[in-house]
């Protein structure tokens, strides 16, 4: 959910804005970044990939651009953690 939420925040051309989306998948604009970040990396060639090739390319960024909000969220809270693991690590080491 997070990364089809993700690649619909990539900027739809230059100035066009964004693809609107209903139920189902996350609406913030703390996506926005994640998606602008994408179109820098990638530019529109995102867009013209299959679901299949796009998904874990925009999930790993938008994981790791969580992540890292999370991280400051914390150390705003003076809260330190010294191991971070991923509930997806569990999924991709059962392979």
């Amino acid at each position: 959910m997070l990364a089809r939420s993700a690649f619909l925040a990539l900027p739809r051309g230059a100035g066009r804005g964004y693809w609107r989306h209903s139920g189902g998948l996350y609406p913030g604009d703390y996506l926005k970044p994640v998606g602008q970040a994408l179109a820098a990396e990638h530019g529109d060639g995102l867009l013209r990939m299959t679901e299949a090739v796009w998904l874990p390319i925009v999930r790993a960024k938008a994981i790791a651009m969580m992540m890292e909000e999370i991280k400051v969220d914390l150390a705003a809270l003076n809260i330190e953690h010294e191991v971070f693991f991923s509930e997806r690590s569990l999924i991709d080491n059962r392979k």
